[in-house]
């Protein structure tokens, strides 16, 4: 956090530990006929204990602008902040590559970046 007069700019670095999860031990496919003659694949997934893995570590990174503006008898803070500044792809699940045969991970934005704009008054 940087202060300057009335103005004060902040920054924060998030490092966080993977959410837990439960690995896939199997995944079976049993066919089964519908009309015509076309096999239909409905997929039978089993779970392994629950939550014994975690997902991968994930950065983000938070920035905020505040300036104080004294009124009458009180302050008034105008703010501007952003969340998940550089809108960082995170791992958000394992999913079975059922042509390759192994499970391959899934990353994608999970919280998108998020701007907040607002006023505080305090007397």
């Amino acid at each position: 956090s940087y202060r300057r007069g009335a103005s004060s700019v902040s920054a924060q670095l998030a490092l966080r530990s993977g959410q837990p999860e439960t690995s896939w031990v199997a995944s079976v496919s049993v066919p089964s006929y519908g009309e015509g003659g076309v096999p239909l694949l409905p997929t039978v997934r089993l779970g392994g204990r629950y939550n014994s893995d975690r997902l991968p570590r994930y950065a983000r990174v938070d920035a905020s602008w505040r300036r104080d503006c004294t009124v009458g008898g009180g302050v008034l803070t105008p703010y501007v902040s952003v969340a998940n500044l550089f809108n960082t792809p995170n791992a958000i699940a394992w999913l079975p590559d059922f042509d390759e045969g192994e499970t391959v991970e899934v990353s994608f934005r999970q919280l998108p970046v998020l701007p907040f704009v607002g006023v505080e008054f305090r007397f």
